[in-house]
């Protein structure tokens, strides 16, 4: 599912599905239209992070590093910011 900025003429901006064309969302400042228009992809990402941190090396164990704890801590992040696109 791709999404791409139309635009209303106005400071609006418009998000539109590309295979249907039809509007899924409007943003009030066409500053923000970019993001929305992002979301698909940005979910995308964000479950491919998570899938390919989902391995048992990034446990909770008191021997894990500093920056495995912070890989750890970010896909955390990830996986709420995934379920709150899914309305988990």
């Amino acid at each position: 599912m791709e999404w791409y900025v139309g635009s209303t003429g106005n400071h609006q901006g418009l998000v539109i599905e590309e295979e249907s064309g039809r509007n899924v969302a409007v943003a009030y400042d066409k500053k923000d239209a970019p993001l929305l228009a992002a979301a698909p992809e940005l979910l995308k990402a964000l479950q491919r992070l998570d899938d390919a941190v989902s391995q048992d090396i990034l446990t909770d164990a008191p021997e894990c590093d500093k920056a495995v704890r912070a890989v750890a801590a970010a896909q955390r992040r990830a996986r709420a910011a995934i379920s709150k696109a899914k309305g988990e």
